[in-house]
């Protein structure tokens, strides 16, 4: 009975607790006490907060909070300058003011090359900049001495090059593990954030004085917005809240496709990129593939990965409710993901790879549809699969509560790419709006065609294509469809829901 109790006045103190923390942020949000109270939603604003505050140690910025912001200027947030005053004329600048974080194969490089046509946006530098090579990492290893042996660490130094941005436009800063590399790379935070804003041109704050002649240059920047498109973003916990952090003026801009019909797309860009890759007969292997065999081989590693990531999609919904965050469960997902992921992948090196995989409860469905890849050379061979993860890449709503939390609607516009492709001008204008930006009158010039990242060179850049010709892969067999659609049916009609309209994804 004591304990009873004890559980009892506990949860009545947590649910307090819980109702101040939420009450107090209603009051400063919006400037009232909210007449009903969701005991969830409070208790998740808890964790929430107390998860910014863990990210924010492990980035090394709870207790020095200059990150070299100033302010803000008439829509623009003011950061510093400092480094670059006597080149550019202004110890402050205009931070980059959005940014396209996804998703993969949504359409996201087309959307971000149209952007780069209005006169008052400004992309990123395509010149090479110092990026990091790999992270720093002590590199165990054993050393003989007087008969026994002694493990050693061996510190390796932060390795960098000069190579361009992807692209011009995938800075990747904010996701792992460029953040933690970046910083290392120049010295904590504030140096990062240095090194991305100097990807951008110097914009100078509107109501800044006049720049002298000598900087007319950057004097032309003026009242024109700079932003970046890293479709990675979206598919990696903890980005969304560190942007915010950082630059709390971001608007971000998220493309979402048909998740199956993405998969696919992803499928086909690792197939280029093995490709661009491949020499001797790996190449001619892959080359060779007609369009039945990669039916097949789509079929087979769709399926795997509804197999492994569905496992983990329905433990992340049972496991975490009241105190967990939307960044708790993404981070879940992910991790969950890998683990089996790798579980899997052992499992397969096993003798006889057929035993070794479909000893796995999750995967003896999957096994029983051998007789589905006839043209597969090895079927229960894991690796081998081009498009890992792309099941997973296509849960929007694991990934958005994130951005919704961070940003709100009011600094994030989701765009469903469908609308996208059969009605680009509108889009456009729509975005424009979104931006801010003032009416451009050429859309109708620039949209007739697409965009996609050439993989074929060692340098990947924004290659160009005709409108009519970006799906050129054939399609996906019906029966896989019918998988998909049913595997993606839950966090579709969840789309649904955040975005208030139907999709037609079914």
């Amino acid at each position: 009975n004591r304990a009873v109790r004890e559980l009892v006045v506990w949860g009545v103190l947590s649910f307090l607790f819980c109702y101040v923390l939420y009450a107090g942020n209603a009051i400063l949000s919006q400037g009232s006490l909210p007449v009903v109270v969701d005991p969830k939603q409070a208790s998740q604003h808890v964790a929430s907060k107390w998860e910014e505050w863990q990210q924010r140690i492990r980035d090394g910025s709870f207790w020095d909070t200059d990150d070299g912001s100033r302010g803000r200027d008439a829509g623009c947030y003011v950061v510093s300058n400092e480094d670059n005053a006597a080149r550019d004329g202004v110890a402050s600048r205009c931070a980059p003011s959005f940014i396209i974080a996804g998703a993969m194969k949504c359409g996201t490089t087309s959307m971000y090359t149209y952007l780069q046509h209005h006169p008052d946006v400004l992309g990123v530098t395509s010149d090479p900049v110092e990026q990091p090579k790999r992270s720093k990492k002590g590199a165990a290893h054993k050393e003989k001495g007087k008969g026994k042996e002694k493990e050693t660490e061996t510190e390796k130094k932060l390795e960098t090059e000069m190579k361009p941005i992807l692209g011009a436009k995938e800075v990747r800063l904010f996701g792992p593990p460029n953040w933690e590399r970046v910083k290392e790379m120049r010295g904590g935070v504030r140096g990062a954030l240095q090194w991305y804003y100097d990807l951008f041109p110097t914009i100078p704050p509107p109501n800044s004085p006049p720049l002298p002649p000598q900087y007319a240059a950057v004097e032309a920047n003026r009242r024109k917005i700079s932003g970046e498109a890293t479709p990675m973003y979206i598919c990696n916990n903890g980005v969304a809240h560190r942007i915010k952090r950082y630059l709390p003026d971001m608007k971000v801009i998220v493309l979402v496709r048909n998740p199956a019909d993405r998969a696919l797309s992803e499928y086909y860009h690792r197939i280029t990129l093995k490709l661009g890759q491949s020499k001797g007969k790996e190449y001619e292997a892959v080359a060779a593939m007609t369009l039945e065999e990669h039916q097949q081989e789509f079929d087979r590693c769709a399926t795997m990965d509804a197999a492994v990531v569905g496992e983990c999609v329905r433990t992340a919904r049972e496991k975490y409710g009241w105190f967990s965050t939307s960044a708790t469960r993404h981070a879940y997902l992910l991790n969950c993901t890998a683990a089996a992921s790798s579980l899997l992948r052992r499992a397969s090196r096993k003798d006889g790879k057929r035993e070794g995989v479909c000893s796995l409860p999750q995967m003896r469905e999957w096994c029983a549809r051998r007789e589905q890849w006839p043209l597969v050379k090895e079927p229960f061979n894991t690796t081998t699969c081009r498009a890992s993860h792309s099941l997973r890449n296509g849960l929007y709503s694991f990934q958005l509560e994130e951005w919704i939390d961070a940003f709100g609607f009011e600094q994030l516009l989701i765009v469903p790419s469908e609308e996208f492709y059969s009605d680009t001008l509108g889009t456009m204008r729509r975005v424009e709006r979104f931006l801010g930006l003032a009416p451009y009158e050429h859309w109708g010039d620039v949209v007739g065609h697409a965009f996609n990242i050439d993989i074929s060179g060692r340098s990947w850049t924004v290659a160009e294509s005709t409108a009519e010709h970006t799906h050129e892969y054939g399609p996906m067999l019906e029966s896989t469809r019918t998988i998909l659609q049913e595997f993606f049916s839950d966090t579709n009609k969840e789309m649904e829901r955040i975005l208030g309209r139907p999709l037609h994804w079914g």
